[in-house]
Parts: C-alpha cells; structure tokens; sequence
C-alpha cells in the first residue's frame, strides 16, 4: 500500500488534486481510496463552542482534528486499496496551529504513530490566488481563510518543506498538468 498526502493552505487546490489522481488511476485499474479528513471529534468541539464559547481553546480543537486524523489513519491498516490519496495529512495541523503559536508536545506525539507518507506533495500558492479560489467555489471565507493568515501558513509550509522531503509543486499550474506531475512520481514510486 502506497500512501500520497496533498498538503497546502486552503484554496492551494488539495481536494482537487485528490480527486483527479484519484480518478485516474481507479480509470487504469489502480484500486485507489481518498481520504478527507474527517472532523467528527471536532464537531463535538465545536458543537459546544457554541453551546458555550468560553470553554472551548484553540487547543481543544487541535486536539479534536488530531483524534479524527489519528482515527483515520488507524482505518488505513484494514483497507485493501494499493493506493490511498490523503487530501491533507498531520503537516496540515502543524502548519495551521504553529501559526496560532499552538505546539502542543504531547498532540505531536501523538501524531508520530502515522508513518510518513511514501510521497509528500505540498501545493504553493500565494495566498492572493488562493482566497479567490475559495471565493470562486461560492462558499464563504471562514474566520482564518484571509490572505494575511494563509500567506503566514504558506510560510510554515514552506519551511516544513525545507525541513522534510516534500515534492513543492506550483499549484498555480493547470489541474491536469499537476495530477500528470503526480502520476509519474506515483508510478515511479509503485516499480
């Protein structure tokens, strides 16, 4: 089993990407699964935040996103498929919650139980580009979708890049031009 993680600010195009990849290899035969990150635990979260808004942290919702990783994760070991696509991985939580200044030592020891992914794929874009993307979905901003704080993520991003063996790709490049990108590393990495 290959695992592929998509990693980016929002709006980088990651769900995108997933789904395109996704799609080409289940077309040639590869039995390929996409994992969104689910947010079951973090909904609990933020049903009581607005419940009550004074006992819910940044922390707590942290907490809440890696439970739900972790959760998905676990799942990954019983799957049969001999490709699975992540659309965001654990680099994602640490380069939101660093932003926030949250490093929380025991959240990151946590998330050591996921094993790297074989390929890292992490899509830049500035954060100008990436807001109208979110805008041209037609759905509203959230509260940190703003350039100042993407622009700031993209940073954290890309010193993990520098720190790891992430593939950087211009996401401002055509979707098919980056899934054929995907491709050839994906199939050089399956030989």
């Amino acid at each position: 089993m290959i695992h592929v993680a998509f990693i980016g600010i929002d709006g980088s195009g990651k769900s995108s990407l997933s789904a395109v990849v996704a799609q080409e290899l289940e077309r040639q035969g590869v039995q390929t699964k996409v994992i969104h990150m689910k947010k079951n635990n973090n909904e609990v979260i933020l049903n009581l935040e607005k419940m009550n808004p004074s006992i819910v942290s940044e922390e707590m919702k942290l907490l809440g996103y890696t439970f739900d990783l972790l959760s998905q994760y676990i799942d990954t070991s019983h799957m049969n498929e001999e490709v699975i696509v992540w659309d965001r991985y654990s680099y994602c939580l640490k380069a939101y919650f660093s932003e926030l200044n949250i490093v929380l030592p025991w959240q990151q020891k946590m998330l050591l139980a996921m094993e790297k992914p074989d390929l890292t794929f992490l899509l830049d874009i500035d954060s100008q580009t990436a807001v109208k993307r979110i805008l041209k979905g037609n759905r509203l901003l959230k509260p940190l979708e703003n350039e100042q704080y993407l622009g700031s993520v993209r940073e954290h991003y890309l010193k993990l890049h520098r720190e790891n063996d992430f593939i950087l790709m211009d996401a401002h490049k055509p979707l098919h031009i980056l899934r054929d990108e995907v491709l050839r590393r994906l199939y050089g990495c399956m030989r």
